[in-house]
């Protein structure tokens, strides 16, 4: 039945349950392709030729080129080289989406792997002014990024929540980027764990982008991850790294 697939389907593109569907039957035509083999970049590269050979439809393709090279940058950020940057850019006609991609990757390089966490300023819920180095000396911390106005507000309390509770040796820092400092207090438990920026705190300059970004540093104040997020299937892993380094 796989000859007969229309990959192609304006209406049923809008689907999510379709477009998963699409990006499964490609990733096994990679997998193929690739001797079996998933875990290499040559399998990203092929992955990204299919979509751009066999998806027709413009806004379709930018859709999966997009979700496929954000994985990437998340979870397999060493992946990246010129080749597949320049596939995606050369083939994707979604120019807010590469703008976006773009500045993804300038705020990455702005933290380096093992650099030292800059220091800013940020307020409590309780309005006292500190530094954020104060705040997370000589303890492991994931320190994240999130608005009162993004859509998985509910999801991300949740997530954390458990996060707090299956990693208590992590202490989990939230800054809201839109000075929401009662927000801030009844969305989480601990609020003595909850920030937002003064206004002249230069720790905006880490939030150039709409993403909801988390920052992993360990103990020594060493940047481990500079651009995690909590919802992904492997911030498990990646915290067990930040407690073994």
């Amino acid at each position: 039945f796989r000859k007969n697939i229309d990959l192609n389907d304006a209406f049923l593109s809008e689907h999510y349950s379709y477009q998963n569907y699409v990006t499964a039957y490609l990733y096994n035509i990679a997998y193929q392709k690739n001797n079996e083999n998933i875990f290499d970049k040559n399998f990203r590269a092929i992955l990204l030729q299919l979509i751009i050979e066999k998806i027709d439809l413009p806004d379709f393709r930018n859709r999966l080129l997009n979700k496929e090279i954000n994985n990437l940058f998340f979870n397999n950020y060493n992946y990246l080289d010129k080749e597949i940057l320049e596939a995606f850019y050369t083939n994707c006609t979604d120019t807010i989406a590469i703008k976006n991609f773009k500045q993804l990757i300038i705020d990455k390089e702005k933290l380096p792997l093992d650099c030292d966490f800059p220091d800013f300023e940020v307020n409590s819920v309780l309005d006292e002014t500190k530094s954020i180095k104060t705040v997370i000396h000589n303890k492991n911390v994931v320190i994240y990024f999130w608005s009162s106005k993004m859509d998985s507000n509910e999801y991300l309390r949740k997530r954390v929540n458990y996060l707090c509770k299956k990693f208590p040796q992590i202490s989990f820092v939230g800054i809201n980027t839109d000075d929401s400092k009662n927000y801030n207090k009844r969305f989480f438990k601990k609020s003595e764990y909850q920030y937002y920026f003064t206004k002249s705190s230069k720790g905006k300059e880490l939030i150039s982008n709409k993403y909801p970004r988390a920052i992993l540093v360990n103990s020594n104040g060493k940047v481990i991850n500079s651009f995690a997020m909590l919802t992904s299937v492997h911030i498990e892993k990646q915290l067990h790294k930040l407690l073994s380094d």
